[in-house]
């Protein structure tokens, strides 16, 4: 049995030609220490919360590992990486928020981990897919299809966990980037960053990272709007790790991080600009234990997320309009204990504990639960909050009955203070047809609870009004998988994945009345709505399914040359009327060919392809052609470079904004 956890991963080939390919290809042997390297690196923790073979897993797991991080600079954060996978599309709303989506499901119904932990933000996730680096990084591991069974509420689409680095050697890495976009008054990009690490040094492992990001708005010359923000980013932060055994399997592990994020951008509204500024603060802090003794592994977190945030507003002479107060708590306890069974089973049991609390002014969130009082520029305003306990116990048996049969069953109770309780189970095999060749197939079930803003959430500014209903139901789902992965030895592989889920009572805003001198539009606690102002209020309003097909090959016939492609299919439709979700594409193809003349230099040309992607009461297609450079001097010292949309498309209401040309320079040592 102790072979049944690991089964080595190669990486994608380029498309379907590669059954045909299979003849020409030759499997080389591998020796025991290559064996076991290609293991270690295809290890995930994000499909059952525990080291399994990536290529175990019935439900689908993508990884991203550190080598493909540095192999195409223009990828600075994590909405730029997610790009490149199958079934993840960017989209946009007002031109601010940069979103994603993961088989057609909305960034509030994904849940993103960092090392495990959730990590608090806004309700939309542009804070976590426009602000985090990646910097310090190890490796990003996206589960895709409902994992609730695992994780709970929030992973109704899936799980994007970033593993971040920890070097048992001394290491300092560095990082510089200079970017700057052709058109709309030429902004300028620049990324600095830097890690150290000590290493082992007896039982002790200490690392302090920092980032600092600044960008300029991109202003189209027509009619100077902006399309993008001013953004300014600092984060530093600090890890201690204390290792309880020789293999530093089993460690204490203590981390805080702080991130200041502040974004200003001007904006028209209702015939007249307004300045709008954001200034945006999270702070983390965690304590972890993992220790390991002969079958059995217990695993604890304790950790702590704040995010706070003051949006203003004010006119173009600076005088105060509007100001807004945030603050989100998340506190968390999380348990669990694995161990080994008869040598054909792994069983896990845990739980967690959590609290989430939201404190704002009243024109944010009301409660009735008084939070007291902010003052800013001399007058005062009154603040609500509102918080909701939630608790769950997860049972979950991997088992290995044959050496060709993986199998995996799950099931998670979740409940709360405030609402429904769920039972979520998930069922999933992996049967390995030959070595190299294995079918999977996968049934889960995932829900997502009312967030604190779409309960009690009340937002007023001049645009719309938006209340929050506090008997809003959860989001609930179910989807199936099946899929099938080949291997050619080194020189290639491919995956192909059938998926569909059904999802019920998304929760969205509908429009109810506005705003008119009569004052005959009201809100649900009374308030009249101003003349002209659209009142809008949170709500079930829809049952939908997504279906597809996902599919990634990658190909190296020579050392000095690779490519790769992916493609995904997705209907995503509106179950009552039929009709196609929007932003959502139904087409969306990468391919990357990557050479190495030199040992030294890498060359890399991308093409992305979207098609058939519905905006508004547009479809729109676009081509995207990237290329890109790196040489590396020195392990202390690499020189990279390129251009992004090299072709210059643009489209100002995705956006995408023309051509952007790039240099930096990096190193570790």
């Amino acid at each position: 049995m102790e072979r049944a956890w690991v089964i080595s991963k190669k990486a994608p080939f380029l498309g379907v030609l590669c059954l045909a390919l299979s003849a020409f290809i030759q499997v080389e042997p591998v020796s025991a220490k290559e064996t076991q390297e290609e293991k270690l690196e295809e290890l995930v923790v994000t499909a059952t919360k525990q080291e399994l073979e990536a290529k175990l897993s019935p439900q689908p797991v993508n990884v991203i590992k550190k080598e493909a991080l540095e192999q195409v600079g223009y990828r600075q954060n994590l909405r730029d990486l997610l790009l490149f996978e199958p079934g993840l599309q960017l989209t946009y709303h007002g031109g601010t928020d940069r979103r994603f989506v993961l088989r057609g499901m909305s960034p509030d119904k994904v849940l993103i981990l960092r090392d495990g932990k959730r990590i608090e933000g806004r309700l939309n996730k542009d804070f976590e897919v426009d602000m985090l680096g990646v910097e310090g990084i190890e490796r990003i591991e996206i589960l895709k299809g409902p994992a609730s069974a695992l994780y709970g509420s929030d992973a109704l689409g899936g799980v994007i966990n970033i593993i971040t680095k920890e070097p048992l050697k001394p290491e300092i890495s560095y990082s510089a980037r200079y970017g700057v976009i052709s058109g709309g008054q030429n902004p300028e990009s620049k990324n600095l960053s830097l890690s150290a690490y000590t290493g082992r040094f007896k039982n002790f492992n200490l690392g302090v990272f920092g980032r600092y990001v600044k960008e300029d708005p991109f202003v189209e010359t027509k009619n100077y709007l902006e399309l993008t923000p001013k953004r300014e980013v600092k984060e530093s932060g600090v890890k201690l790790l204390y290792y309880l055994d020789r293999e530093a399997k089993s460690k204490i592990k203590l981390e805080y991080d702080t991130m200041k994020y502040d974004h200003f951008f001007i904006y028209p509204l209702l015939g007249r600009a307004r300045r709008h500024y954001d200034e945006t603060e999270r702070n983390n802090l965690s304590l972890g234990l993992r220790w390991g003794f002969k079958n059995w592994t217990f695993d604890f977190k304790a950790y702590k997320s704040k995010f706070e945030g003051e949006p203003i507003r004010r006119a173009l002479n600076g005088t105060l309009e509007d100001y807004d107060y945030f603050k989100k708590k998340l506190e968390a306890l999380e348990a669990h204990i694995i161990a080994g069974i008869f040598k054909k089973h792994r069983l896990s049991v845990g739980g967690d504990w959590r609290k989430a609390e939201y404190t704002g002014t009243l024109t944010r969130i009301v409660t009735n639960r008084s939070a007291g009082s902010r003052y800013y520029e001399g007058r005062m305003y009154p603040l609500n909050k509102g918080s909701i306990k939630y608790y769950s116990l997860f049972l979950q048996d991997e088992w290995f009955p044959t050496d060709k049969l993986f199998f995996v069953f799950g099931l998670r109770y979740d409940d709360s203070d405030k609402l429904d309780n769920h039972l979520t189970p998930r069922i999933g095999l992996t049967y390995l047809l030959l070595p190299d060749l294995r079918f999977k197939i996968n049934y889960a079930q995932g829900f997502r609870n009312p967030s604190i803003e779409q309960l009690y959430y009340r937002i007023q500014v001049p645009a719309h009004w938006i209340w929050g209903i506090p008997n809003l139901k959860s989001e609930k789902s179910q989807g199936f998988d099946v899929g099938i992965e080949k291997d050619f030895g080194k020189k290639a592989s491919f995956k192909i994945n059938l998926f569909y889920q059904r999802a019920e009572d998304f929760i969205g805003t509908v429009f109810i009345c506005r705003g008119d001198n009569l004052g005959t539009c009201k809100t649900r606690t009374g308030e009249t709505v101003p003349n002209r102002t659209p009142y809008y209020e949170y709500a079930n309003i829809e049952e939908a399914k997504f279906s597809g097909l996902e599919f990634s090959a990658l190909v190296k016939p020579l050392a000095w040359l690779s490519g790769r492609l992916t493609y995904a299919y997705l209907e995503a439709k509106d179950e009552k009327t039929d009709t196609r979700l929007d932003q959502r594409p139904r087409h969306k193809g990468v391919g990357e060919v990557s050479i190495n003349p030199l040992k030294e230099l890498r060359l890399s040309l991308v093409v992305e392809h979207t098609s058939d992607l519905i905006f508004g009461t547009e479809e729109k297609d676009y081509t995207l052609i990237h290329l890109s450079g790196s040489y590396k001097w020195h392990r202390a010292l690499e020189f990279y470079g390129g251009v992004a949309n090299i072709n210059h498309k643009k489209d100002f209401d995705l956006p995408i904004l023309g051509r952007q040309f790039y240099f930096g320079i990096r190193g570790t040592f």
